[in-house]
């Protein structure tokens, strides 16, 4: 009998480590994406026919980027980089943006193809918490932003120019309570003025020569909302990111160059910071309300790419070439990696296992009474 209240007692042992593990897959369950999330391979190839020499710097920096992981948005769970198909290490660069970029030194001759496979995971609209929107978010006690000093955000059209959207920032802030009122008077007042969303391939129009021409894509929208907040000293930026669709195609050609996108969509949209509190305002891709529906709040499919916060945003749209010889091809898929929730799946089992175990044990403990 004492042979086997020890037997007993050593598998009542092992069921208190089963149970112990059971706990810790459950903690990490509950630290990993929440339920309904979705995975994301992102492939971007820059491919080089002809010419030799050094890859510039900006090759990286500029049209190979890795994915942000934005806690409560998205995570990079893996990068990784390839050179004429073999994977190299690389190390990670860093822009005057704060965007992250894959770095390796390179040279070639005739013809190179440097590919960047990313897998992101990218949270359910319900279960986001890196942006808010917040209706009583209150302006900023002092100036955090200013109009960067550059071409871009202080062009002047040929009847518009800087100073009038000055005058236009001064008169819908005056008529705003909250930045989030002052966000949706802009967009209001583009649409009153007879502004019109027209899709466009020849990068992101500045912001007085988009009012100008009274038409623009989301980057055109993006910048003139971001410019107007800066005017008001409220920190903004513009998110570029890729809004998941299997059947997109979008492509772009001429005698040098060629771009092509598969699975999704380019979009940009803006962003206002205050006090850490980011506000998505999305113009032209939303269920109807450019803050509350914006794209980023409200659609599972949107992947973050990068952000532009002082720069001209159509550095990161050119396609950066190692000389005058070469034609350069920018190739980025994406495809969705999971066609179900499989953590839904997990939690299930892990339930299975927490039942097998209390019954296992009870009948252990029935058989040492007896």
């Amino acid at each position: 009998m004492a042979v086997v209240n020890m037997v007993l007692k050593q598998r009542k042992r092992t069921v208190i480590y089963l149970g112990i593990i059971f706990l810790g897959l459950s903690i990490s369950i509950a630290d990993a994406a929440p339920i309904g999330s979705n995975t994301y391979i992102i492939k971007t190839s820059y491919i080089v026919n002809g010419g030799s020499g050094q890859l510039p710097l900006e090759v990286f920096s500029h049209n190979l980027h890795l994915a942000p992981s934005l806690p409560g948005f998205q995570e990079r769970v893996s990068a990784k980089l390839y050179v004429n198909s073999r994977e190299v290490n690389f190390s990670i660069g860093i822009d005057e943006e704060g965007n992250e970029y894959p770095f390796v030194s390179l040279s070639y001759a005739g013809r190179l193809n440097i590919t960047l496979v990313q897998r992101v995971v990218v949270y359910p609209a319900s279960a986001r918490g890196f942006f808010k929107t917040a209706d009583n978010l209150p302006w900023p006690l002092r100036p955090e932003d200013e109009l960067p000093r550059n071409s871009f955000w202080r062009c002047n059209g040929t009847k518009i120019n800087l100073p009038y959207l000055e005058n236009v920032s001064k008169t819908l802030s005056m008529q705003s309570a909250t930045p989030i009122e002052y966000a949706e008077k802009i967009v209001s007042w583009l649409k009153n003025r007879g502004v019109k969303y027209e899709n466009s391939f020849g990068g992101v129009v500045c912001p007085s020569r988009f009012l100008e021409q009274a038409s623009g894509a989301c980057g055109d929208y993006a910048s003139f909302i971001a410019a107007l907040f800066k005017i008001k000293g409220v920190k903004s930026y513009v998110f570029y990111a890729l809004v998941y669709n299997a059947k997109a195609l979008v492509t772009s050609n001429s005698t040098n160059y060629s771009f092509v996108t598969r699975g999704a969509y380019p979009h940009m949209f803006t962003v206002i910071d205050i006090d850490g509190k980011r506000v998505p305002i999305d113009a032209t891709a939303n269920t109807g309300d450019p803050i509350k529906g914006a794209s980023a709040v409200a659609l599972d499919n949107v992947v973050i790419l990068y952000k532009v916060m002082n720069r001209d945003p159509n550095d990161y749209l050119i396609l950066y070439a190692p000389n005058n010889d070469a034609k350069v091809s920018l190739i980025v898929e994406i495809i969705q990696a999971n066609t179900s929730t499989p953590m839904l799946d997990t939690e299930i089992l892990l339930g299975l296992l927490a039942i097998a175990l209390v019954l296992i044990s009870k009948r252990w403990d029935t058989v040492e009474e007896d």
